[in-house]
């Protein structure tokens, strides 16, 4: 028999992943070459603080749900610890992890410890051909990784832009896309905190990582190709924080990530912990809700920490750096850098050009490009050079870095001369790497967005 029964309020709000505080405390053994980190075990651990003003009466329980480091092809995660009890329950956003706290207490505090495990040392096209993990109907007009949406604008400027930078192959459109995109932008934190769509973000050509995100994801769509925007954190070779980057979808190879703030492409490094993917910033969402008759809702703050537990390089002997071919006109040396693939599968090599002191770089000092197995891509690069000492000849040493390798060579000045008489002096050694660009409060803050619901909840 039924007993008495009693409607009971269930309370809902809707918090975007970046609203929450977050704090990073720095291992002190974390690598510097970040690119280079083909393999990662990475620590997660968190204390989520749901606080209610006053002592909660009347309410039963309270889910909090977040997201979980989803396994793909390239991540795992291996050990996952919790206070309270969970579930981990599959949503469109990724793997969502669902907190139960009962009888909750005016302030309450889940303590969770993850070990992720991320490996694109030896990340191949072919890995997600099969995978069952795709984009949906393609067919479907209505399909969000092929659509605009509230940031990803699909106007006439971004189709023009798509246009140009159409390729042959979808390999080569999206590897010209990552690369426009990293070289268009100018990265600056004064854009942390805004929310800007793709028509702003090319009339100002500032942004961080979300920016850079959103205009590739609207280039890969105005192309045809799905394409959808992960978040989680990064490593940016001074300090951990909150990211966002790209995935494409290519039938036959299934989803291939991408990072154009720091010009990546399907080898990302292994400091990308992804946590949750949608079609773009404004679908992501976390959710707090209270079960029982009381109406308080309660506040979250988050604090993390992330750490590297062990790294491992890229492959060196996948990638092999050379000079093909310099000539020089003037006070300008041209050189062919040669890039040959050793693997039997595609490589995007992302490069990055350091000359000497002295030395001014007349063309990019960085790029991505694409090599099939076996090829051997060329890349021109131009130096200016500083007018000599009569009868002095000079050495000119420059790097050129990959994921793979830091690789140096030289060149002599004046052109011709084989046997040098002085070093180059001053700066005998390549300027410094530039370091990477932090990823300080990369992503935008949006605001809190409430939703209260009503539920019927019957107890016997």
């Amino acid at each position: 028999m039924r007993g008495k029964s009693h409607f009971g309020l269930a309370f809902f709000f809707l918090v975007l992943f970046l609203l929450l505080p977050l704090v990073f405390p720095q291992a002190q053994t974390d690598p510097k070459d970040v690119k280079k980190i083909g393999i990662a075990k990475i620590e997660v651990t968190s204390n989520i603080t749901i606080e209610f003003e006053q002592e909660p009466i009347g309410i039963d329980y309270v889910n909090f749900s977040t997201f979980y480091p989803s396994d793909s092809t390239y991540q795992k995660t291996v050990f996952f610890y919790s206070n309270v009890p969970y579930q981990i329950v599959d949503s469109d956003e990724g793997k969502m992890v669902v907190y139960t706290i009962a009888s909750p207490k005016k302030t309450n505090v889940i303590r969770t410890d993850a070990i992720v495990r991320i490996d694109y040392s030896g990340a191949r096209l072919t890995d997600n051909k099969d995978s069952s993990d795709d984009a949906g109907d393609l067919n479907d007009p209505q399909n969000p990784y092929l659509n605009g949406g509230s940031l990803v604008i699909l106007d006439n400027q971004v189709q023009g832009i798509a246009n140009q930078l159409k390729r042959q192959s979808d390999l080569e459109t999206i590897t010209a896309i990552v690369d426009w995109t990293n070289k268009y932008i100018t990265y600056d934190e004064a854009y942390a905190n805004t929310n800007l769509s793709t028509r702003q973000i090319l009339e100002l050509k500032r942004g961080t990582c979300d920016e850079y995100a959103h205009l590739a994801l609207a280039l890969a769509r105005a192309n045809g190709i799905p394409a959808r925007f992960p978040i989680g954190y990064v490593y940016s070779g001074q300090k951990w924080d909150l990211h966002a980057w790209v995935e494409f979808y290519i039938p036959g190879y299934g989803w291939i990530e991408a990072d154009p703030t720091y010009n990546e492409l399907g080898r990302i490094d292994a400091s990308h912990v992804r946590l949750a993917y949608g079609s773009e910033q404004s679908k992501i969402l976390q959710r707090i809700s209270t079960f029982g008759t009381g109406q308080t809702l309660p506040k979250v703050k988050s604090h993390f920490g992330i750490k590297f537990v062990d790294t491992e390089s890229f492959d060196s002997q996948d990638l092999e750096v050379g000079v093909a071919s310099s000539d020089a006109a003037g006070d300008l040396q041209r050189i062919s850098i040669g890039f040959a693939n050793k693997d039997s599968y595609e490589l995007f090599v992302p490069y990055d050009i350091y000359g000497a002191k002295g030395l001014e770089m007349q063309s990019p000092s960085r790029g991505l490009v694409l090599v099939k197995p076996g090829q051997t891509k060329e890349v021109e690069v131009l130096f200016k050079v500083p007018k000599p000492e009569e009868n002095v000849i000079y050495t000119y040493p420059y790097v050129v870095s990959t994921p793979y390798s830091d690789t140096s060579l030289t060149f002599t000045w004046p052109p011709g001369a084989t046997v040098p008489t002085k070093n180059n002096e001053p700066g005998d050694t390549p300027a410094k790497p530039t370091p990477e660009k932090p990823a300080t409060q990369c992503l935008s803050l949006y605001a809190l967005v409430a939703a209260l619901g009503l539920f019927a909840a019957w107890k016997k």
